[in-house]
């Protein structure tokens, strides 16, 4: 075997990459690049600086795919074997990266408290029909109609 039998990209393509990580050795290497995303007008740029490379979409939803073809394009290789990070610039003065990390917090912490919440309904509606208490009273103790509270004692 030759030293580029276990990757179809080559070496020399792989000189050319900002990071590569071997995914499944005997199939191809997979190449993650930082996308730099901004507003322009009524458009999105997408600026791949490791390889001066941009793009534009008319929508943010299609930013990811645009981009991931302008650098397999650029490569020659399977968009597939692209892995890109986006990073959006503030807009209007908006630092929307660190908003979207503080929601993306603040739902895990919302996750987590929600099992909580339904673990400790569980065990008072739990505890309350082993006390005898009808189940449609243990809905309006615990703020769930009869049906859920039965719900939580199978």
């Amino acid at each position: 075997m030759g030293p580029n039998s276990l990757c179809p990209m080559g070496i020399g393509r792989l000189a050319r990459a900002s990071r590569a990580t071997y995914s499944k050795p005997w199939r191809h290497f997979v190449t993650k690049y930082l996308v730099d995303v901004y507003r322009d007008g009524k458009w999105w740029m997408a600026n791949v600086a490791a390889m001066d490379v941009l793009t534009q979409s008319r929508r943010l939803v299609d930013v990811e795919r645009n981009a991931r073809e302008a650098i397999a394009v650029t490569l020659d290789t399977e968009p597939s074997d692209i892995d890109i990070k986006l990073e959006i610039r503030p807009i209007g003065g908006v630092d929307v990266e660190a908003i979207r990390a503080e929601i993306e917090r603040a739902h895990a912490a919302a996750t987590v408290l929600q099992k909580e919440a339904s673990a400790k309904a569980q065990h008072l509606t739990q505890s309350l029909a082993m006390a005898g208490v009808p189940l449609r009273d243990i809905g309006t103790l615990v703020g769930f109609s009869h049906q859920r509270a039965h719900q939580l004692l199978d």
